[in-house]
C-alpha cells in the first residue's frame, strides 16, 4: 500500500511539472535555499538505509516530466537538437554506471555517489524542455538575483552571529569567513554577472543597481579562490563582447576597494586581514597547498595500478569510492575535479559526451551572441556562464542548480522565436 501511494504521489507531481515546468524550477530553488540554510544538517527521511532529502523527492518527477515534454516536442517538430541528444546520451551512460554500481556495491553505496549526478540531470532535463521566449528566459535568469539576495542574508547573519558565539562555522563543516560553500558563492557571482548583463541592455546612463556594489564584497570575503578565477575569466570575456563594460567595472572596482580596504578591514581588525592574506597565498605555498594535495590525489586515482584500460573506456561503477593515498595517508573523499570524477565513473565515453555537450552549446550560444538584438544578451550571458561552470569544475563538482543553466541554454538554442530574432 505504501509503495502504491508513493508511486501515485510521484506520478501526480510529475503530471504537475509536465504542465507547469516553471513551478518545478521554483521548487528547485526552494530546495537549494533549504540546503544553503541547513547546509549539511538538512533534515531527511530514512528509507531502506538511504537518507531521502527534499530534492530526492523532486528529482524523479522532474525527470519524468522533462522526458515527457522533450518527447512531445520531438513528436511535434520531428527533430531534436544535437546538444539535447548529447545530454540524453550522457544521462544514459551515467544510468548504466549506476546500474553496474548497484550490482557490484549495493543500492546504498551506488546511490549516494550517483545522487549529485542524478539531481543535475533531472534539473537540466526539465529546464531543457521549456519553450522559452525572450521574456521567459529573462525571468528565469533574473531568479538568480532573488536567490542571491537570500544567500547573502544567510551569509551576513552567520557573520554577525559568529562573534556573539551563536554560530560556529565548524558546526556546518566550514571555516573562518567561508560561511557558505563555494557552490553557493558561485551562484552569487552568476547573479552579479546576470545583473551586469541586464544593466548593459536596459540602462545606458551608467547607473548601476545597488546589488552590483554589494555582491563583490561578499565574493571577496567568502574567500573561494575558484570563484575568483571564474569571475575574472567571465568578466574578461564579457568585456571582449561588450566594450562599454569598462565604466561599469571601474565603478564596481573602486567601490569594492573602498568598502573592503578603507572601512571593513580596519573596523574588524587584523584577524580578517590575516585570513584574507592566507587565502591568497595558500595556493602557492608548497607546504600547505590544497591544490598540490588535490593534484597528488588525482594522480593516484588514475594510476594504471588501480585504473585499468577498460576502466578508462567505461569507468568504474558508482559506489566504488575514491580511495587513494596521499603522503602515505588513506583518503576517501570526492576528487574535487568534475572532469576526473566523470572519467572515473563513466570513462572516456562519458567524459567525451560531457565535453561535447558543453562545447556544442557554448559554440552556438556565442555565435548567436554576435547579433545585435534584444535577445543577444541572453545567448551571451548563457555562453559565458557555461564557460564559468567549466572553470569551476576544475576543483569542484556542480550542484543541481547549475543544471538550470545547462537546460535553459539547451532550451534557448532550440527556441524558434529566439533563433529567428538573432538570425535576421
Amino acid at each position: 500500500m505504501l509503495i502504491f501511494s508513493s508511486i501515485l504521489l510521484l506520478s501526480s507531481i510529475a503530471l504537475l511539472f509536465y504542465f507547469f515546468p516553471v513551478f518545478g524550477i521554483s521548487l528547485i530553488w526552494l530546495s537549494y535555499l533549504l540546503d544553503t540554510l541547513f547546509f549539511r544538517t538538512l533534515p531527511s527521511l530514512a528509507v531502506g538505509g538511504i537518507s531521502v532529502y527534499f530534492m530526492d523527492i523532486l528529482a524523479i518527477p522532474l525527470f519524468v516530466a522533462g522526458i515527457g515534454r522533450l518527447g512531445y516536442s520531438f513528436h511535434i517538430r520531428r527533430r531534436i537538437d544535437a546538444n539535447k541528444v548529447f545530454l540524453l546520451l550522457w544521462s544514459a551512460v551515467l544510468f548504466f554506471s549506476f546500474l553496474r554500481g548497484v550490482g557490484a556495491h549495493g543500492i546504498v553505496g551506488a546511490g549516494n555517489e550517483f545522487r549529485t549526478y542524478f539531481h543535475f540531470i533531472c534539473v537540466a532535463v526539465i529546464a531543457a524542455s521549456l519553450e522559452p521566449t525572450g521574456l521567459r528566459c529573462s525571468g528565469l535568469l533574473k531568479s538568480w538575483l532573488r536567490v542571491a539576495a537570500l544567500i547573502m542574508l544567510i551569509a551576513l547573519a552567520r557573520w554577525v552571529l559568529m562573534p556573539l558565539g551563536l554560530f560556529s562555522p565548524e558546526e556546518i563543516g566550514v571555516e573562518g569567513l567561508r560561511v557558505i560553500s563555494a557552490e553557493q558563492t558561485l551562484v552569487l557571482f552568476q547573479a552579479f554577472f546576470i545583473l551586469l548583463s541586464l544593466q548593459l541592455i536596459q540602462q545606458k546612463s551608467g547607473k548601476l543597481h545597488i546589488f552590483a556594489y554589494i555582491i563583490p564584497f561578499f565574493l571577496i570575503f567568502l574567500q573561494h579562490r575558484t570563484v575568483w578565477m571564474v569571475a575574472l575569466c567571465s568578466l574578461l570575456l564579457l568585456h571582449l563582447y561588450e566594450q562599454q563594460t569598462r565604466p561599469f567595472l571601474r565603478k564596481i572596482a573602486i567601490m569594492t576597494f573602498i568598502i573592503c580596504n578603507v572601512a571593513l578591514i580596519p573596523l574588524l581588525g587584523g584577524e580578517i586581514a590575516g585570513k584574507m592574506q592566507h587565502s591568497i597565498q595558500e595556493p602557492t605555498n608548497t607546504e600547505d597547498s590544497t591544490f598540490a594535495w588535490r593534484i597528488e590525489g588525482w594522480q593516484s586515482l588514475i594510476d594504471l595500478g588501480s585504473f585499468s584500460l577498460s576502466d578508462y573506456a567505461i569507468g568504474q561503477p558508482f559506489g566504488k569510492g575514491y580511495v587513494r593515498y596521499i603522503n602515505n595517508q588513506e583518503v576517501d573523499v570526492s576528487p574535487h575535479n568534475y572532469f576526473l570524477q566523470t572519467l572515473l565513473r563513466t570513462g572516456i565515453v562519458g567524459l567525451a559526451l560531457l565535453l561535447l555537450l558543453y562545447g556544442g552549446m557554448i559554440k552556438k550560444l556565442l555565435k548567436y551572441a554576435r547579433a545585435r538584438t534584444d535577445s543577444t544578451w541572453i545567448f551571451r550571458s548563457l555562453g559565458i556562464l557555461l564557460i564559468g561552470e567549466l572553470i569551476f569544475y576544475l576543483t569542484y563538482n556542480p550542484r543541481y542548480e547549475q543544471g538550470i543553466l545547462v537546460g535553459l541554454a539547451l532550451a534557448a538554442l532550440s527556441s524558434a522565436p529566439l533563433i529567428r530574432e538573432v538570425s535576421k
